[in-house]
């Protein structure tokens, strides 16, 4: 699989690959980010030298559950999107990246599992 950029487009088209994948093999992928969120995005997504360090320094608190959601969104083929604004052109400024969802859960009357929403990662520049 190609390395895919890291923006907007580049996880919009890296998705459209995965969601063309069999169901099996989705799980395939969807069981890797979930166990090593850090190690999959790094062998999906083309990073600069200096955006890889920051990766690698996300507390693995917070990449497991980015791993978790994104697993959760694979299985259900749900949308996932990124925000990632231009960085500021004043030096010293921080970055901060977050998760919100707007996933709705339910079983319907025969059991069955009905799935939507979408998942929505953002960075921001403080």
């Amino acid at each position: 699989m190609p390395l895919f950029p890291f923006s907007p487009q580049g996880v919009q088209d890296l998705l459209d690959h995965l969601y063309a994948l069999p169901d099996p093999d989705l799980a395939i992928e969807a069981d890797a980010i979930a166990n090593n969120f850090k190690s999959w995005m790094a062998s999906h997504f083309s990073f600069t030298v200096a955006q890889l360090a920051y990766l690698d320094d996300i507390s693995n608190s917070v990449t497991n559950y980015y791993g978790q959601q994104c697993s959760f969104g694979f299985n259900n083929r749900l949308a996932i999107i990124l925000n990632y604004p231009d960085k500021p052109g004043n030096p010293g400024y921080s970055k901060w990246n977050s998760s919100t969802n707007t996933i709705i859960v339910q079983a319907d009357g025969t059991g069955q599992s009905k799935v939507s929403g979408e998942l929505t990662f953002s960075l921001t520049y403080a």
